[in-house]
């Protein structure tokens, strides 16, 4: 599986498209998910699967090695502050959404001259206290 191939498919995962790359249904997919089998993150009620988390997971399980597993952190490209519209689309989800998740607590941000300012790595640890306990081994 390359790049190409995962070119095809959203970031982050919805329901519908890891359950046609495992070729499972969406309820064992979302079963998946909350007993941890498939990593992700429980955000304001919703599940975040990350490609680049997923890709490293899946080829964790491999059963021939390969020369480079993929580097699972979503955050890497990103710069020290995100907006409005960075998260829109890390999380792939609406600006209401990521507005709700931000008053609600569900995201750490800080309100700056009346915008939204999220610092990765205040994010990445939200992320990692969000997450299911699936690792990469």
């Amino acid at each position: 599986m390359d790049d190409e191939y995962w070119s095809n498919f959203s970031d982050p995962l919805p329901l519908s498209e890891l359950a046609l790359i495992l070729r499972l249904s969406e309820t064992t997919v979302l079963r998946r998910l909350q007993d941890a089998t498939i990593p992700g993150h429980f955000i304001g009620g919703s599940w975040i699967v990350f490609q680049s988390e997923f890709r490293a997971w899946l080829a964790s399980r491999r059963n021939l090695p390969m020369d480079e597993l993929p580097n699972p952190d979503p955050l890497i490209a990103c710069e020290d502050q995100l907006g409005m519209a960075e998260l829109m689309e890390i999380f792939g989800k609406t600006k209401q959404t990521i507005r709700r998740w931000l008053t609600e607590q569900q995201i750490p941000g800080y309100v700056i001259n009346g915008r939204w300012v999220v610092y990765t790595h205040e994010l990445r640890l939200a992320l990692n206290t969000n997450a299911n306990t699936a690792r990469i081994n």
